[in-house]
């Protein structure tokens, strides 16, 4: 959502239908990481088709996972930025909690960030990312010994 309005997009109900469905094949094909996709085949086409086949949503959402996997509009993009920087988020959740694969894995982000991200939004979003802090929103934010919290006289 925070993509979609930087880049001045308003119609959120498609782009949240299409969050919403961009992974739903993968409850039937698995969800391959980078290395099993070296040898794993997916038919996420058919498990859509299979899993939507005589519902009420089949046709929109067929439409929508298409537009999604064509990557052509602008919700579209904003759907795979989405999904890419989730990855980096978890990222940096896991170094906060003394796991180092984020920088492992620093070089792959880095050319994922410059030529998978699709929106001006994302790529600032991921820069932005390199130097924030997981913790922050409870370290700086309103807590029980801030200045308003039922603590602040404790000493």
């Amino acid at each position: 959502m925070i993509i979609a309005k930087r880049e001045g997009v308003t119609d959120t109900g498609k782009i949240l239908k299409m969050a919403l469905i961009h992974d739903i094949g993968e409850s039937r094909t698995g969800d391959c990481d980078y290395l099993s996709r070296q040898y794993v085949t997916r038919d996420e086409d058919l498990a859509m088709k299979d899993m939507l086949d005589d519902t009420s949503v089949e046709e929109e959402f067929i439409d929508l996972w298409k537009e999604y996997s064509e990557r052509k509009s602008i919700e579209s993009k904003i759907v795979k930025d989405a999904d890419n920087l989730d990855v980096d988020i978890e990222l940096i959740e896991q170094e906060a909690v003394g796991h180092p694969i984020g920088k492992e894995w620093t070089k792959q982000r880095k050319l994922i960030a410059k030529n998978k991200l699709y929106t001006k939004s994302a790529k600032k979003l991921w820069k932005e990312l390199q130097t924030s802090n997981p913790h922050s929103w409870h370290l700086t934010g309103r807590t029980r010994f801030s200045k308003s919290g039922d603590w602040k006289d404790i000493k």
